[in-house]
C-alpha cells in the first residue's frame, strides 16, 4: 500500500470541502501482517503506520484487495460484498469512505 500516493491523491482532489467530513475519519487498514491508520477530514488527510487504536472504521485483506480498494479499482462495498475485505463500522460511514476512495482515484 502506497500511503504516501493516497495521501498525496486525497489532498489534491478537488471537491475535498464537499466530502470530507468536519470531524476526522478513523480508519484501521489491516493487510497481512501490518496495520495502517488513515485520518480524513477537511482539516488534514494523514496516513501512517501504527499501533491499533480507536478508529470509526477497520478494513481487513489481502494486500492486493486493500490496494485495489485504495487506488479505486473496486468499490469497497463491492469488495466486502465478494468477501476480498473484511469491515466493521456503520453503514453510513462505510460507504462515506468508499465515495471519497473512489472519486478521489477517478479525478
Amino acid at each position: 500500500m502506497d500511503g504516501n500516493r493516497l495521501a498525496f491523491v486525497l489532498k489534491t482532489y478537488p471537491y475535498a470541502e464537499i466530502l470530507y467530513p468536519l470531524e476526522p475519519l478513523l480508519v484501521q487498514l489491516n493487510e497481512d501482517n501490518r496495520s495502517f491508520f488513515l485520518s480524513i477530514s477537511r482539516d488534514e488527510i494523514l496516513f501512517q503506520a501504527g499501533d491499533e487504536r480507536e478508529c470509526d472504521i477497520i478494513l481487513s485483506g489481502s494486500r492486493t484487495a486493500m490496494d485495489e480498494v485504495l487506488e479505486g479499482k473496486r468499490k469497497l462495498m463491492k469488495a466486502i460484498r465478494i468477501k476480498r475485505v473484511e469491515a466493521t463500522g456503520s453503514y453510513r460511514r462505510l460507504l462515506l469512505l468508499e465515495s471519497i476512495l473512489w472519486l478521489a482515484n477517478k479525478s
